[in-house]
């Protein structure tokens, strides 16, 4: 899901059922009381896709995924309000994945994916999307992983904050708690002493009247039913938990 400030609405792009026949992406908006259908023709559905809107450009993008017929997608759709288009053959893009964290950058206001899994191997890169053409801007940051929190930071000169996740390797896997920060160069681990802790599935966004990133809930484990503590991300303070109803 985003916010669409061109339609004043929150708007949900759907997935793939794991499995199952093949049905075409949808976009609905959600204005506070209805659900209302704003594009119900698009290309065939994925899973795990990652998803971002791009605030300059007005344009959502979806990259990589999986279809609920198992077939993987090598490619970058962008959607304007009005149609779908495929803008990059992406020769020297990203390639196939699923699961990989991609947000709007403010700091080099560009689209920036990270990380993510293909075939099995979870990948350590770092890719930026212009709107034409995938460049890769790091090799190393994070551990690899299918990301959790993953979303803009709007303070001073801007960046991403990434909080949590998952890695999977074979029966094996775990958990992640540590947070790091892209300033548009480089990542760089933020040291805490206390924060939210293991996290998965953590939905979060910039808060204009907070000055900071909120985050809410997600899962700490495995066998984890899953969490209702809010959590609040700025720059001068880091991790704080809120006290809310």
């Amino acid at each position: 899901t985003y916010y669409d400030p061109d339609l004043e609405r929150v708007v949900l792009v759907n997935g793939a059922k794991e499995s199952g026949p093949s049905k075409p992406t949808e976009l609905w908006s959600w204005d506070g009381t209805d659900w209302a259908l704003v594009d119900g023709a698009g290309p065939e559905a994925r899973a795990f896709a990652a998803v971002g809107r791009d605030p300059e450009r007005s344009v959502v993008i979806v990259r990589g995924g999986l279809s609920s017929s198992g077939v993987e997608f090598d490619e970058t759709l962008e959607w304007d309000g009005v149609a779908w288009t495929a803008p990059s053959s992406d020769d020297a893009g990203p390639g196939w994945r699923e699961g990989a964290g991609f947000t709007w950058d403010p700091a080099t206001r560009r689209m920036l994916l990270f990380s993510g899994a293909a075939n099995g191997e979870h990948l350590p890169d770092t890719w930026t999307w212009s709107g034409t053409a995938w460049g890769q801007v790091a090799g190393t940051g994070p551990r690899p992983r299918f990301a959790s929190l993953f979303t803009e930071d709007r303070s001073g000169e801007g960046g991403v904050l990434l909080q949590g996740g998952h890695w999977v390797d074979g029966n094996d896997g775990g958990f992640l708690q540590d947070t790091w920060h892209w300033d548009g160069d480089a990542w760089t681990e933020v040291v805490e002493g206390t924060g939210p802790g293991p996290r998965v599935n953590a939905p979060g966004a910039w808060d204009e009247r907070l000055g900071g990133i909120v985050m809410f809930g997600g899962g700490e484990g495995p066998t984890d039913a899953g969490t209702n503590d809010t959590w609040l991300w700025t720059t001068a303070d880091g991790w704080t938990q809120l006290d809310t109803p």
